[in-house]
């Protein structure tokens, strides 16, 4: 129900506005919130305008204010005019057309909602002073639909002025979007009276390709108060005669060899694109071969590919490409030819992958062969590592054979060498790795340095064993080294253990003991590090002896008495060769005064 009581109008187009309530008394904070939306907000004298919101209890969403008075009222500063009364449905909606004022200005509508509660809101209708109002009648339209690269083509459209007033204006022709950067192509101006209508052409020098062309109307005066109709826009396809650039054109490899399989690359250029269908084709033929098409393929966006495969050597290849763009437009190259190379060096390396001491002599060992096949004599070889500019050279034998002593790197971990053939016409190379090893001890013993006393023991008799250990590693490290009683692999049993320190690059000794026992021995002598050795081929020795049986009691009696007699029998042998029995011989005178001579047997030691 509409109770107009005289003088109410409307305008605003507003979703949301802030909600003010008044609180009934019982209801406490209860309050209720109103929206607003007027449509136009802003319009010309008596125009049909549009008031709706909605009436809602205790919040968006809240309860709608079903069956709720609704009051609108439409003011200016001269007091208020018109006054509306409507009911809110169900849903707490409401809605009403009104007929705005006669007089321009800006207008204020209120409206309040009352359900036990008070809600209101209010917003802004402004009436604007007559206007002309700019629009397009009909569409854009060419002398030629279908035009050319290069064509003149004459581009035209229909202006009216719907408005009350007259008025001076401009139209703009663009080629694409003015926002954000079409082309601008010309500017034409004008001068229209109310509900009158003009023509307005230009010409235009045609570009390849389909455009979106733009007819604007701006700078009205006076000003419209509608701009919404004043845009105009269709479509023109300029047919392309110019046909696809090809830019470069070349082989992968540039070189190739009877191995190689053969990529020829074209870049090509075109503004409107190059056919889907045979666009870019390449033609060739390699002497006994039939002619062959291909249909390159866009690697990239204007590269094109196709092999050709690989071809025995000194094979001459000729080639060219044909292109063609979407319009049929077609360019073709002259011809180019590409000759086979008969040989490639091969490189073979006998030991690619080894591990080395730092700055230690290195092999390089291998073969470099022609086309994989035929040995390559004389063929400079050339190797260098990553670790400098240090390189090694060398030739081929008469078998393609070669060997470079080089140094390993400095450096610790996985290195690189690159082994490098080549002769006047021909250049390979091939890369091994060299794991150089980090520092550690090595230690080291061997049989020349054990020794052991006494060097032919009896049983029971202490052992002592010296042992020099040599660290020809390159770090300091303490060394331990075990005795065993047999080889420790097999069970032999651990007697003593040593531990002594050696520096690198140098050596110490150790002893250690062992009670003997009889029969023949095998000792072995085992050193370890307690840093991680790499080479633990030379930390063990053995050492073999015999220990003689301890006699028992009634031997030694038995062997006693035999010393005893022998020693008596050797004094007594002594002796007698000391001792020699003689005659002695003497004179004697006789009373007559002869001399007699006598003999008597007698001992005498001899002097």
């Amino acid at each position: 129900m509409v109770d107009h009581r005289n003088i109410m109008v409307g305008g605003l187009a507003i979703a949301l506005s802030l909600s003010i309530a008044f609180s009934g008394g019982a209801l406490g904070a209860t309050w209720i919130g109103v929206e607003l939306e007027i449509t136009p907000q802003t319009c010309g004298p008596s125009s049909i305008v549009s008031i709706q919101g909605m009436a809602f209890i205790d919040g968006d969403p809240g309860t709608p204010a079903k069956g709720a008075d609704v009051g609108i009222r439409i003011n200016n500063t001269a007091g208020y005019l018109d006054e509306y009364n409507i009911t809110a449905d169900a849903d707490g909606h409401f809605s009403i057309s009104i007929t705005a004022p006669s007089i321009p200005g800006n207008y204020t509508v209120n409206v309040t909602v009352v359900k036990t509660l008070i809600g209101w809101n209010e917003s802004t209708l402004i009436i604007l002073t007559p206007s002309p109002d700019l629009k397009f009648k009909g569409n854009i339209t060419f002398s030629n639909q279908s035009p050319k690269e290069g064509e003149q083509v004459t581009i035209s459209c229909c202006v009216e002025n719907t408005g009350k007033v007259w008025c001076e204006a401009n139209v703009s022709f663009y080629d694409g979007n003015p926002i954000p950067k079409g082309q601008l192509i010309e500017i034409k101006n004008f001068s229209l009276g109310a509900e009158e209508n003009i023509t307005i052409s230009i010409s235009w020098n045609t570009i390849p390709g389909i455009h979106k062309l733009y007819a604007i109307i701006s700078d009205c005066t006076p000003q419209e108060h509608n701009l919404s109709n004043n845009e105009l826009f269709a479509l023109i396809d300029v047919a392309d005669t110019t046909p696809p650039h090809i830019l470069s054109i070349y082989s992968n490899p540039l070189v190739p060899t009877s191995k190689d399989n053969v990529t020829i690359f074209v870049l090509v250029e075109d503004n409107l694109g190059i056919a889907k269908q045979d666009g870019v084709l390449l033609e060739f033929d390699s002497g006994a071969s039939t002619h062959v098409n291909l249909n390159m393929t866009n690697a990239d966006s204007n590269l094109y590919s196709a092999s050709i495969g690989i071809n025995p050597a000194e094979t001459v290849i000729n080639y060219s490409i044909t292109t063609t763009d979407q319009y049929g437009n077609i360019n073709r190259s002259e011809v180019y030819n590409l000759t086979i190379s008969f040989y490639e060096i091969c490189i073979q390396l006998i030991n690619p992958s080894q591990e080395y001491e730092k700055e230690s002599f290195v092999w390089v060992n291998g073969s470099a062969m022609l086309d994989g096949y035929y040995p390559l004599k004389g063929g400079d070889v050339t190797v260098t590592t990553n670790a400098g500019f240090s390189h090694w050279t060398s030739m081929t034998d008469d078998h393609g054979n070669f060997a470079v002593k080089i140094t390993a790197p400095e450096t610790e971990g996985t290195n690189t060498a690159t082994v490098a053939v080549s002769t006047d016409d021909y250049h390979n190379s091939s890369i091994m790795n060299i794991t150089v090893l980090g520092d550690a001890p090595d230690m080291q013993i061997t049989i020349d340095d054990v020794s052991i006393l006494p060097t032919v023991p009896e049983e029971g008799e202490p052992l002592t064993v010296t042992v020099t250990v040599t660290n020809i590693g390159q770090i300091d490290s303490w060394a331990r080294i075990s005795l065993y009683k047999g080889n420790p692999s097999t069970g032999g049993v651990s007697v003593d253990v040593s531990d002594v320190f050696v520096p690198a690059e140098n050596s110490n000794t150790t002893t250690l003991e062992w009670l003997a026992e009889p029969g023949a021995q095998s000792l072995w002598l085992i050193v370890s590090s307690n840093i991680t050795e790499r080479n633990l081929s030379n930390n063990a020795v053995e050492k073999a002896i015999t220990v003689s049986t301890a006699p028992s009691q009634d031997n030694q009696t038995s062997v006693l008495l035999i010393l005893t007699n022998i020693i008596s029998l050797v004094i007594i042998a002594i002796l007698t060769i000391l001792l020699k029995k003689k005659k002695i011989t003497s004179w004697k005178r006789e009373p007559d005064g002869m001399e007699k001579f006598e003999e008597s047997d007698e001992y005498e030691y001899e002097k």
